[in-house]
Protein backbone atom coordinates (compact mmCIF):
# COMPACT_ATOMS: atom_id res chain seq x y z
CA UNK A 1 0.00 0.00 0.00
CA UNK A 2 2.85 2.48 1.24
CA UNK A 3 4.77 1.49 -2.19
CA UNK A 4 2.01 1.90 -4.67
CA UNK A 5 1.28 5.69 -3.10
CA UNK A 6 5.65 6.75 -3.39
CA UNK A 7 5.27 5.50 -6.88
CA UNK A 8 2.30 8.04 -7.70
CA UNK A 9 4.18 10.59 -6.02
CA UNK A 10 6.92 10.01 -7.87
CA UNK A 11 5.06 9.84 -11.29
CA UNK A 12 3.01 13.12 -10.35
CA UNK A 13 6.29 14.86 -9.91
CA UNK A 14 7.91 13.73 -13.06
CA UNK A 15 4.39 14.87 -14.86
CA UNK A 16 4.76 18.00 -13.40
CA UNK A 17 7.99 18.70 -14.15
CA UNK A 18 7.44 17.71 -18.13
CA UNK A 19 4.65 19.92 -17.99
CA UNK A 20 6.55 22.96 -16.07
CA UNK A 21 9.81 22.33 -19.42
CA UNK A 22 6.65 22.07 -22.05
CA UNK A 23 5.33 25.34 -21.25
CA UNK A 24 8.17 27.46 -20.60
CA UNK A 25 10.62 25.99 -23.34
CA UNK A 26 11.33 29.58 -24.68
CA UNK A 27 12.75 30.78 -21.22
CA UNK A 28 14.75 27.68 -20.45
CA UNK A 29 16.29 27.21 -23.66
CA UNK A 30 18.72 30.37 -23.68
CA UNK A 31 19.20 30.40 -20.22
CA UNK A 32 20.85 26.48 -21.18
CA UNK A 33 22.70 27.64 -24.09
CA UNK A 34 24.18 30.57 -21.86
CA UNK A 35 25.68 27.84 -19.25
CA UNK A 36 26.79 25.58 -21.89
CA UNK A 37 28.89 28.85 -24.14
CA UNK A 38 30.29 30.23 -20.37
CA UNK A 39 33.34 29.92 -19.08
CA UNK A 40 32.14 27.10 -16.55
CA UNK A 41 31.57 24.67 -19.71
CA UNK A 42 34.67 23.20 -20.15
CA UNK A 43 34.81 22.25 -16.51
CA UNK A 44 31.42 21.02 -16.57
CA UNK A 45 32.40 18.88 -19.16
CA UNK A 46 35.52 17.87 -17.56
CA UNK A 47 33.23 16.41 -14.76
CA UNK A 48 31.35 14.81 -17.03
CA UNK A 49 33.67 12.90 -18.27
CA UNK A 50 35.62 12.08 -14.99
CA UNK A 51 31.94 10.46 -14.08
CA UNK A 52 31.61 8.82 -17.33
CA UNK A 53 35.01 6.96 -16.81
CA UNK A 54 34.48 6.44 -13.28
CA UNK A 55 30.74 4.75 -13.86
CA UNK A 56 32.58 2.53 -16.84
CA UNK A 57 35.32 1.67 -14.77
CA UNK A 58 33.15 0.60 -11.71
CA UNK A 59 30.80 -1.19 -14.32
CA UNK A 60 33.33 -3.05 -15.91
CA UNK A 61 34.55 -4.19 -12.28
CA UNK A 62 31.01 -4.99 -11.29
CA UNK A 63 30.97 -7.41 -14.29
CA UNK A 64 34.24 -9.06 -13.87
CA UNK A 65 33.40 -9.60 -10.44
CA UNK A 66 30.17 -11.07 -11.01
CA UNK A 67 32.30 -13.11 -13.59
CA UNK A 68 34.72 -14.12 -11.27
CA UNK A 69 32.46 -15.09 -8.08
CA UNK A 70 30.62 -17.29 -10.94
CA UNK A 71 33.62 -18.65 -11.48
CA UNK A 72 34.37 -19.60 -8.16
CA UNK A 73 30.97 -20.76 -7.16
CA UNK A 74 31.07 -23.05 -10.22
CA UNK A 75 34.97 -24.28 -9.28
CA UNK A 76 33.75 -24.72 -5.82
CA UNK A 77 30.72 -26.86 -6.29
CA UNK A 78 32.76 -29.08 -8.60
CA UNK A 79 35.58 -29.06 -5.48
CA UNK A 80 31.93 -30.19 -3.41
CA UNK A 81 30.81 -32.53 -5.67
CA UNK A 82 33.95 -34.60 -6.04
CA UNK A 83 34.70 -34.56 -2.36
CA UNK A 84 30.86 -35.62 -1.84
CA UNK A 85 31.29 -38.30 -4.34
CA UNK A 86 34.58 -39.41 -2.89
CA UNK A 87 33.24 -39.60 0.62
CA UNK A 88 29.93 -41.81 -0.10
CA UNK A 89 32.33 -44.27 -2.53
CA UNK A 90 34.54 -45.19 0.32
CA UNK A 91 31.67 -45.71 3.02
CA UNK A 92 29.96 -47.42 0.43
CA UNK A 93 32.83 -49.65 0.56
CA UNK A 94 33.51 -50.00 3.84
CA UNK A 95 29.78 -51.19 4.43
CA UNK A 96 30.06 -53.88 1.75
CA UNK A 97 32.64 -55.68 3.28
CA UNK A 98 32.58 -55.35 6.89
CA UNK A 99 30.07 -57.84 7.16
CA UNK A 100 31.74 -60.76 5.06
CA UNK A 101 32.86 -63.97 6.63
CA UNK A 102 36.85 -63.63 7.29
CA UNK A 103 37.98 -67.37 7.67
CA UNK A 104 41.43 -66.47 7.99
CA UNK A 105 40.63 -63.88 10.91
CA UNK A 106 43.11 -64.30 14.04
CA UNK A 107 43.62 -61.25 15.67
CA UNK A 108 44.99 -63.33 18.88
CA UNK A 109 47.92 -64.63 16.13
CA UNK A 110 49.60 -61.56 14.93
CA UNK A 111 51.79 -62.96 11.72
CA UNK A 112 55.15 -61.54 11.63
CA UNK A 113 56.50 -59.93 8.16
CA UNK A 114 59.56 -61.91 6.39
CA UNK A 115 62.82 -60.13 7.62
CA UNK A 116 60.97 -59.06 11.10
CA UNK A 117 61.80 -60.41 14.38
CA UNK A 118 59.55 -60.71 17.61
CA UNK A 119 60.65 -58.37 20.21
CA UNK A 120 58.09 -58.97 23.04
CA UNK A 121 54.78 -58.88 24.45
CA UNK A 122 51.56 -60.33 23.54
CA UNK A 123 48.31 -59.59 21.45
CA UNK A 124 45.93 -57.80 23.91
CA UNK A 125 49.25 -55.69 25.32
CA UNK A 126 51.04 -54.71 23.11
CA UNK A 127 52.83 -57.66 20.44
CA UNK A 128 56.01 -55.68 19.45
CA UNK A 129 58.19 -56.56 15.93
CA UNK A 130 61.35 -55.10 14.61
CA UNK A 131 62.58 -54.92 11.37
CA UNK A 132 66.70 -55.63 10.22
CA UNK A 133 67.00 -52.06 10.94
CA UNK A 134 65.63 -52.22 14.48
CA UNK A 135 62.12 -50.03 13.55
CA UNK A 136 59.51 -50.72 15.76
CA UNK A 137 55.99 -52.08 15.53
CA UNK A 138 52.97 -52.89 17.28
CA UNK A 139 50.38 -55.02 16.44
CA UNK A 140 46.82 -53.68 16.32
CA UNK A 141 44.23 -56.31 16.84
CA UNK A 142 40.81 -55.99 14.99
CA UNK A 143 37.70 -57.51 13.89
CA UNK A 144 34.42 -56.81 12.19
CA UNK A 145 32.32 -57.85 14.75
CA UNK A 146 31.17 -55.72 17.90
CA UNK A 147 33.30 -57.96 20.42
CA UNK A 148 34.60 -57.20 24.40
CA UNK A 149 38.34 -58.17 23.68
CA UNK A 150 39.01 -56.28 20.66
CA UNK A 151 38.09 -53.90 18.63
CA UNK A 152 35.73 -53.24 15.65
CA UNK A 153 37.44 -51.89 12.24
CA UNK A 154 36.01 -48.44 12.12
CA UNK A 155 36.33 -44.76 11.77
CA UNK A 156 34.98 -42.69 15.10
CA UNK A 157 36.38 -39.91 16.58
CA UNK A 158 36.76 -38.70 20.28
CA UNK A 159 35.46 -35.59 21.01
CA UNK A 160 31.92 -34.08 21.83
CA UNK A 161 32.68 -30.94 19.01
CA UNK A 162 34.77 -33.16 16.22
CA UNK A 163 35.88 -30.20 14.24
CA UNK A 164 35.65 -32.25 11.35
CA UNK A 165 33.15 -35.03 11.51
CA UNK A 166 34.73 -38.79 10.17
CA UNK A 167 31.66 -38.80 7.92
CA UNK A 168 32.62 -35.89 6.30
CA UNK A 169 36.65 -36.78 5.22
CA UNK A 170 37.57 -39.72 3.04
CA UNK A 171 40.95 -41.25 3.15
CA UNK A 172 43.62 -41.50 -0.25
CA UNK A 173 43.91 -45.67 0.04
CA UNK A 174 41.99 -47.58 2.01
CA UNK A 175 40.52 -50.54 0.08
CA UNK A 176 44.10 -52.30 0.46
CA UNK A 177 44.12 -51.94 3.95
CA UNK A 178 40.46 -52.66 5.03
CA UNK A 179 41.03 -56.08 3.22
CA UNK A 180 44.18 -56.93 4.77
CA UNK A 181 43.39 -55.70 8.53
CA UNK A 182 40.16 -58.05 8.26
CA UNK A 183 41.30 -60.81 6.76
CA UNK A 184 44.48 -61.08 9.14
CA UNK A 185 42.57 -59.38 12.32
CA UNK A 186 45.41 -56.71 12.73
CA UNK A 187 47.74 -54.62 11.53
CA UNK A 188 50.94 -53.01 12.30
CA UNK A 189 51.42 -48.95 13.40
CA UNK A 190 55.18 -47.81 14.24
CA UNK A 191 55.56 -47.67 17.89
CA UNK A 192 56.72 -44.21 17.62
CA UNK A 193 56.07 -41.25 16.12
CA UNK A 194 59.05 -41.30 12.94
CA UNK A 195 62.27 -39.80 13.84
CA UNK A 196 64.91 -38.81 11.40
CA UNK A 197 68.20 -40.89 11.90
CA UNK A 198 71.15 -40.24 8.71
CA UNK A 199 67.98 -38.13 7.17
CA UNK A 200 66.19 -41.84 7.09
CA UNK A 201 63.19 -42.44 8.49
CA UNK A 202 62.69 -44.21 11.71
CA UNK A 203 60.54 -45.67 14.38
CA UNK A 204 63.25 -45.73 17.19
CA UNK A 205 62.99 -44.30 20.62
CA UNK A 206 65.03 -41.62 21.67
CA UNK A 207 65.18 -40.08 18.27
CA UNK A 208 64.75 -36.50 17.04
CA UNK A 209 61.22 -36.53 15.40
CA UNK A 210 60.38 -35.84 11.84
CA UNK A 211 58.66 -32.38 11.41
CA UNK A 212 57.84 -29.75 8.86
CA UNK A 213 57.04 -32.45 6.35
CA UNK A 214 54.05 -32.32 4.18
CA UNK A 215 51.60 -34.96 3.96
CA UNK A 216 52.86 -36.03 0.44
CA UNK A 217 56.17 -35.91 1.81
CA UNK A 218 55.58 -37.85 4.98
CA UNK A 219 53.82 -41.03 3.02
CA UNK A 220 56.65 -40.63 0.84
CA UNK A 221 58.77 -41.12 3.40
CA UNK A 222 56.20 -44.05 4.85
CA UNK A 223 56.41 -46.10 1.75
CA UNK A 224 60.67 -46.27 1.99
CA UNK A 225 60.22 -48.14 5.04
CA UNK A 226 59.39 -51.51 3.96
CA UNK A 227 61.40 -52.61 0.87
CA UNK A 228 59.67 -56.10 1.08
CA UNK A 229 57.06 -56.43 -1.51
CA UNK A 230 54.38 -58.48 0.01
CA UNK A 231 53.36 -55.78 2.75
CA UNK A 232 52.62 -52.16 2.48
CA UNK A 233 53.71 -49.27 4.93
CA UNK A 234 52.34 -45.89 4.64
CA UNK A 235 50.88 -43.20 6.20
CA UNK A 236 47.89 -44.33 8.76
CA UNK A 237 44.83 -43.65 7.46
CA UNK A 238 41.54 -42.95 9.54
CA UNK A 239 40.71 -46.53 10.42
CA UNK A 240 44.70 -47.62 11.39
CA UNK A 241 44.30 -44.49 13.36
CA UNK A 242 40.94 -44.47 15.03
CA UNK A 243 40.98 -48.48 15.96
CA UNK A 244 44.37 -48.03 17.35
CA UNK A 245 42.96 -45.09 19.73
CA UNK A 246 40.08 -47.25 20.97
CA UNK A 247 42.09 -50.21 21.50
CA UNK A 248 44.17 -47.92 23.90
CA UNK A 249 41.35 -46.75 25.15
CA UNK A 250 39.53 -50.23 25.77
CA UNK A 251 42.32 -51.88 27.59
CA UNK A 252 43.69 -49.05 29.34
CA UNK A 253 40.06 -47.71 30.58
CA UNK A 254 41.92 -44.32 29.91
CA UNK A 255 40.64 -40.53 28.89
CA UNK A 256 42.21 -40.02 25.28
CA UNK A 257 43.43 -36.42 26.72
CA UNK A 258 46.14 -37.59 28.93
CA UNK A 259 49.17 -37.02 27.69
CA UNK A 260 52.52 -35.21 28.19
CA UNK A 261 53.94 -32.11 26.82
CA UNK A 262 57.50 -32.03 26.04
CA UNK A 263 59.53 -29.25 24.70
CA UNK A 264 62.32 -31.25 22.68
CA UNK A 265 60.84 -33.63 20.26
CA UNK A 266 61.97 -36.71 20.91
CA UNK A 267 60.31 -40.24 20.42
CA UNK A 268 59.38 -42.73 23.05
CA UNK A 269 59.31 -39.92 25.56
CA UNK A 270 55.53 -39.21 26.38
CA UNK A 271 52.72 -42.05 27.67
CA UNK A 272 53.32 -45.77 26.92
CA UNK A 273 50.18 -47.39 26.08
CA UNK A 274 50.39 -51.41 25.33
CA UNK A 275 53.65 -50.73 23.56
CA UNK A 276 52.49 -47.73 21.07
CA UNK A 277 54.21 -44.64 22.45
CA UNK A 278 53.60 -40.55 21.92
CA UNK A 279 50.16 -41.54 19.82
CA UNK A 280 48.14 -39.09 22.00
CA UNK A 281 51.13 -36.63 23.26
CA UNK A 282 52.98 -33.65 22.39
CA UNK A 283 52.80 -33.57 18.52
CA UNK A 284 49.87 -33.89 15.50
CA UNK A 285 50.33 -36.56 13.25
CA UNK A 286 49.80 -36.58 9.38
CA UNK A 287 47.12 -38.85 7.82
CA UNK A 288 45.46 -40.01 4.92
CA UNK A 289 42.59 -38.41 5.51
CA UNK A 290 41.30 -35.38 3.44
CA UNK A 291 38.55 -33.10 3.92
CA UNK A 292 38.01 -31.02 0.80
CA UNK A 293 41.21 -29.29 -0.51
CA UNK A 294 43.14 -29.67 2.87
CA UNK A 295 44.83 -32.03 4.75
CA UNK A 296 43.66 -33.38 8.13
CA UNK A 297 46.21 -33.96 11.23
CA UNK A 298 45.23 -35.62 14.75
CA UNK A 299 46.33 -36.44 18.08
CA UNK A 300 47.04 -33.96 20.88
CA UNK A 301 49.02 -30.77 21.43
CA UNK A 302 47.73 -28.20 23.23
CA UNK A 303 50.10 -24.83 23.61
CA UNK A 304 50.34 -21.73 22.52
CA UNK A 305 49.95 -21.92 19.17
CA UNK A 306 46.65 -24.00 19.46
CA UNK A 307 44.70 -21.82 21.78
CA UNK A 308 42.10 -20.90 19.93
CA UNK A 309 41.15 -24.95 20.03
CA UNK A 310 41.41 -25.00 23.75
CA UNK A 311 37.45 -24.54 24.64
CA UNK A 312 36.34 -26.46 21.65
CA UNK A 313 38.46 -29.47 22.37
CA UNK A 314 38.39 -29.62 25.54
CA UNK A 315 41.75 -31.29 25.62
CA UNK A 316 40.08 -34.34 23.44
CA UNK A 317 41.91 -36.04 20.39
CA UNK A 318 40.02 -35.13 17.05
CA UNK A 319 40.53 -34.28 12.88
CA UNK A 320 42.20 -30.28 12.52
CA UNK A 321 42.74 -29.93 9.08
CA UNK A 322 45.32 -28.20 7.90
CA UNK A 323 46.31 -26.61 4.39
CA UNK A 324 47.07 -28.83 1.63
CA UNK A 325 51.26 -29.58 1.43
CA UNK A 326 51.47 -27.51 5.13
CA UNK A 327 54.30 -27.42 6.86
CA UNK A 328 54.51 -27.09 10.92
CA UNK A 329 57.37 -28.43 13.28
CA UNK A 330 54.36 -29.38 15.34
CA UNK A 331 53.45 -31.83 12.69
CA UNK A 332 55.04 -35.61 12.07
CA UNK A 333 53.72 -38.44 11.01
CA UNK A 334 53.43 -42.18 12.07
CA UNK A 335 53.41 -45.78 9.36
CA UNK A 336 50.93 -48.43 9.22
CA UNK A 337 52.23 -51.58 7.94
CA UNK A 338 49.88 -54.54 6.74
CA UNK A 339 50.42 -57.50 4.26
CA UNK A 340 49.05 -57.53 1.39
CA UNK A 341 46.33 -60.11 0.49
CA UNK A 342 46.99 -63.39 -1.30
CA UNK A 343 50.20 -63.25 0.42
CA UNK A 344 51.27 -65.79 2.56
Amino acid sequence: MRSGAIKIAIAIVLISIAIYFVKNNKKIIPYVERIFNSKYAKIIYGLIFILLILFSFFTIKFILDKFDLYETNKENQEIFKEHESKVLEENNYYKSIINLNYSAQNYKKPYIPEGFEYVGGEWNTGFVISDNKKNEYVWIPCTNQDNQEVSKLEKRYFTNFPLISKDHCYDLNYKDFLNSALQNGGFYISRYEIGKEDNNPVSKKSVLIWNNISQKEANDLANTMNDNPNYISELLNGYAYDTALEWIYKTNKIEISNFIKEDELISGRGNQYNGIYDICDNILELTLEKNYDTDIVRGVYLDTAYDKYDDMLDSNETRFSITENFKDSLTTFRVVLYKKMGEE
